[in-house]
């Protein structure tokens, strides 16, 4: 069998790519820092650059949106 495709939040790839834009690490050094094929984070710099990365929130991330509105709510 195959690798399992692996999922990444989108704050995630914003961090990464905000490590390598800033100049604090280039695609290398961040690959090899997070274990992400540099072209798998030229993808999403690219897809960033497009204003198409990842709209969509995962699930995780709805999944937290969702417990932090909980927290905040009113209870009856």
């Amino acid at each position: 069998m195959g690798k399992q495709r692996r999922k990444f939040e989108t704050g995630f790839k914003q961090q990464i790519i905000q490590e390598v834009e800033s100049g604090l690490l280039s695609v290398s050094a961040a690959s090899r820092k997070h274990q992400i094929a540099g072209s798998v984070i030229d993808r999403w710099r690219r897809q960033a650059r497009q204003g198409g990365l990842d709209t969509v929130p995962s699930a995780h991330e709805r999944l937290l949106a969702w417990i932090s509105t909980e927290r905040n709510s009113p209870k009856n």
